[in-house]
This record gives structure tokens, C-alpha cells and sequence, in this order.
């Protein structure tokens, strides 16, 4: 048998351990939090977990598809221009996720004051619908550094920052709402958790993808602004061949 198969069965191996290892702390951190809430008020958690979601279907148009597309695409191959062309993508998409989630925050505010006391019978406080909120923009622009890992970092590396991230928000959840055994302590804990994660997940990205000799925070020379256009050009063609009318 080649060597080829056999890695790939070491690393699809790997990772379903992983996988199932955050999956294991997700399960005893959700049985922790409901054994503190209580069904009624986890139930109510609930809820205000589903609308954030929803906000975020409807402001989120696939831009990792589109940034995999442009990170990818001939153009990044230039040995000249390659670097600065994918550096120029990944800024790209950076600047599309800092303008998705404060839409994302405020579509999760806006849904969660129409619609959360019409689903639940619970008192809920409008600070903690702002809480939700938060942790969900800010956790959606967080999982932009989480999915360009996957460009420059290795699979334990990975499966590290996963299993780092999975340990980090169970923390965060139990230990606020142990404080606080409380919807309040809930979105507070998800804020925490958010912050944490992505602050990690956001700073590790970045030095992973410099290393790898993508100069995503360095000043753009002449060649990073010509790939720049490229980028922004081909982001422009992508969003129209999918029907989407986005302008850069």
C-alpha cells in the first residue's frame, strides 16, 4: 500500500478523534448548563441561540466559499505576485466579515426583541438580548481566522486551537452561569466565550499565516495593490455569477 492512503487514514483518523473529543466537552458542558438553568430556562437560552442563528443566515453569503475561490485561484500562483495576492484575498475577506457582523449583532438584536417574548413565556431583560447579540458578531467574525487556518496550519495545530476552543467555552458557559444561574449568566457566558475564542483563534491565525510567508498585516507595496484590484475584481465577478449584487 502507498504511503498516501496510509496518511490519509492517519489523518481522517486524527480528526474524528478530535472531533469527537470537542463533541465529548460540548455534551458535559450542555448537561452542566441545563442541570444549573433548569429545562425552562435553558429552554428560554434556547431560543435566543435560535434567533442569533437565524440573523446570521440571513446576513452570511458564503464569503468562505468566495475567499477559498480567490486564495486558490490562478492568480495566487504567480511566483512573483502569488504571496501579495493571497495576503490581498484574505484582507478581503477580513474586511467583508468586519462589515457582516456588526449587521449580524444588530439583525440578532432586532430579531430577538420582535420575536423572543412572542416564543417564550419567560421575562427576558433587553441587556441580555444585547449580550446574544454581541457574542454572536463577534464570534462570527472570529470564525473567519478559525476557517483560513486550514491555508497555512497543520492538522495538529489545528485539532489543538479546536480542542483549546471547545475547552474555552465550556469554561466560560459553566462558569457564569454557576455565578449566575440565569439567562443573564447564560448570554454573559457566551459573550466571554466569544471574546476568548476568537481573540485566540484571531492572533494565532494571524503569525501562522505570516510564518507562512503571507504578509496579511504588512503595508502593501505596488505589487500588493495590483493584486489587490485583482482580488477585489474577481470577488466582484464571483458575487455576480452567484446572483449577488456586491460591490467592493
Amino acid at each position: 500500500m502507498s504511503p498516501a492512503p496510509d496518511q490519509l487514514k492517519t489523518s481522517a483518523a486524527f480528526l474524528t478523534a478530535v472531533n469527537l473529543a470537542c463533541a465529548a466537552i460540548g455534551a458535559a458542558q450542555g448537561l452542566a448548563v441545563v442541570r444549573l438553568l433548569g429545562p425552562e430556562g435553558f429552554g428560554a437560552a434556547a431560543v435566543l441561540v435560535s434567533l442569533t442563528a437565524v440573523a446570521t443566515n440571513l446576513i452570511d453569503v458564503r464569503l468562505t466559499d468566495l475567499v477559498s475561490n480567490l486564495y486558490y485561484s490562478p492568480a495566487a500562483s504567480d511566483d512573483t505576485r502569488g504571496a501579495a495576492y493571497r495576503a490581498s484575498a484574505l484582507r478581503l475577506g477580513v474586511s467583508l466579515y468586519a462589515v457582516s457582523a456588526p449587521l449580524i449583532m444588530l439583525a440578532s438584536a432586532a430579531l430577538m426583541l420582535i420575536g423572543a417574548r412572542r416564543l417564550s413565556t419567560t421575562t427576558f431583560l433587553t441587556q441580555w438580548f444585547w449580550l446574544a447579540a454581541a457574542a454572536q458578531g463577534i464570534s462570527y467574525f472570529g470564525s473567519f481566522f478559525v476557517f483560513i487556518q486550514r491555508f497555512a496550519t497543520s492538522a495538529r495545530r489545528m485539532a489543538t486551537l479546536q480542542i483549546a476552543s471547545a475547552l474555552l467555552n465550556a469554561g466560560a458557559m459553566v462558569a457564569c452561569v454557576l455565578v449566575r444561574p440565569t439567562i443573564g449568566g447564560y448570554v454573559t457566558g457566551l459573550l466571554l466565550s466569544s471574546i476568548a475564542i476568537a481573540g485566540v483563534n484571531t492572533v494565532l491565525t494571524i503569525r501562522t499565516i505570516g510564518r507562512a510567508g503571507i504578509p496579511l498585516l504588512q503595508s502593501l507595496d505596488r505589487d500588493a495593490e495590483a493584486s489587490r484590484g485583482t482580488a477585489q475584481d474577481l470577488a466582484l465577478v464571483r458575487f455576480r455569477q452567484h446572483g449577488v449584487a456586491f460591490i467592493v
